[in-house]
């Protein structure tokens, strides 16, 4: 990270490696998750107040960058992870994880609102 005095703040630049665990939204398994920060932000100089600064220095002239680089992470997130582009997620009757073991429920499901026409159907084959 490089650090610039400029008028009003000293101006935070720089790029980071980052690597976040996250979730699956289809399977739920946790992963790492890679990605690159880019960081450009003013920090405001203490005692001194100025539309549109986030972050000051302290009284001591220090900065901890760990809420801007929480909100940095936060943004590079993306809206819904994938452990891979081919995840198959969990099974909505028995929650077997797809990708890991085959369905434990019974192949052939028949939705309880459809049931009579099942039946209606298996009396017209019989007769």
């Amino acid at each position: 990270m490089q650090f610039t005095r400029v008028q009003g703040g000293i101006l935070v630049e720089g790029r980071i490696e980052a690597q976040v665990e996250v979730e699956c939204i289809r399977c739920l398994a946790h992963f790492p998750y890679s990605t690159l920060l880019e960081v450009e932000e003013v920090v405001g100089l203490a005692g001194r107040s100025r539309a549109g600064i986030t972050y000051r220095l302290t009284e001591e002239g220090w900065f901890d960058p760990s809420s801007l680089l929480r909100e940095q992470a936060w943004v590079a997130l993306p809206m819904k992870p994938l452990c891979r582009p081919g995840c198959q997620g969990i099974c909505p009757e028995c929650g077997a994880n797809l990708n890991l073991e085959s369905c434990r429920c019974g192949e052939e499901r028949v939705d309880p609102r459809l049931a009579v026409l099942a039946r209606l159907l298996e009396d017209r084959a019989g007769s």
